[in-house]
């Protein structure tokens, strides 16, 4: 047995706690393919598929694989930091810099790719795979025109494929020998974007969605700029605000996306007009400097 933490401690510490996102990093980082995924209540968690060791646990783990603890971003390798940072200045009596670099943040969503480097860094690398899965280990995993824009779609289990197949009314797709394992359709992934494709061009993005999650497909329709300004949820959960401006009367501008629950985000009210506030601020200065402000 191995000190190392491993899929139990993962499973234990991430997934049964109600950590775990779906973010699908531990399953496509498995270089060993025995973590899959399975829905419940419409949300996605990993699970251990082999025999021996059950759901909890990983043979592979206890003989020192830790790929998909170092893949997850949500396991404990941040947890010593955060207790000793988030409390130093009650311990130390001295506050610290808090720094976020956007392109440091950028860096843990490769995560698919760099599994693919670290479990196979002698195969050639995708580079650029444009809205296609960054490992290219996953199809149908890419956006699809629509008779009225575009739609996301993405299968990263067996079932997923099936649900596909019947959405889009080709049930002969799901037997098909290009397309039967998840590996075959990788292997052939233009032919698996062309023959949805063609069902997809033909149907409207509200149509598709309501086949494909009545499917179980994870999917979503890709808005448009203006849809995203008009966005229901967007507004409900106040990241579209409104303010009154002087010129241009109501206008959307964007909340803030922290919430602290005891601490609410107070109104917004759009910036003054250029020099609406001179009068004021010379009010209150004496004479001579109001005097020099103006010949400025």
């Amino acid at each position: 047995m191995v000190d190392k933490p491993q899929w139990r401690e993962l499973f234990s510490e991430v997934v049964t706690s109600g950590l775990c996102t779906g973010c699908a990093a531990c399953v496509v980082a498995c270089p060993y393919d025995v973590l899959k995924y399975e829905t419940a209540a419409s949300a996605y968690k990993p699970w251990h598929v082999d025999e021996d060791g059950g759901r909890e646990d990983c043979t592979h783990g206890q003989k020192g694989c830790t790929i998909c603890t170092r893949a997850c971003p949500r396991f404990r390798n941040w947890e010593g930091e955060v207790d000793t940072h988030l409390f130093a200045r009650e311990r130390t009596g001295r506050g610290q810099i808090v720094e976020v670099s956007m392109h440091d943040t950028i860096y843990p969503m490769l995560a698919s790719s760099l599994g693919g480097l670290h479990n196979h860094p002698d195969r050639e690398l995708p580079e650029r795979t444009g809205n296609r899965h960054s490992g290219m280990a996953v199809a149908p995993y890419n956006i699809y025109k629509t008779s009225d824009g575009w739609l996301a779609i993405i299968c990263i289990a067996e079932r997923h494929w099936r649900g596909v197949g019947t959405a889009l009314g080709r049930l002969e797709l799901i037997d098909d020998p290009r397309f039967r394992t998840e590996q075959d359709r990788v292997a052939n992934i233009d032919g698996v974007d062309e023959e949805v494709s063609s069902v997809t061009r033909t149907r409207t993005r509200a149509e598709l969605v309501r086949d494909l999650q009545a499917a179980g497909v994870p999917c979503a329709p890709v808005k448009s700029i203006r849809e995203v300004d008009t966005d229901e949820h967007l507004i409900q959960r106040g990241m579209i605000r409104y303010v009154e401006h002087a010129e241009r009367g109501r206008v959307p501008v964007p909340g803030c996306p922290l919430r602290l629950s005891d601490s609410p985000v107070g109104p917004l009210r759009a910036a003054p007009p250029l020099g609406s506030s001179t009068a004021e601020v010379l009010a209150e200065l004496p004479g001579e400097g109001a005097q020099h402000v103006l010949s400025a």
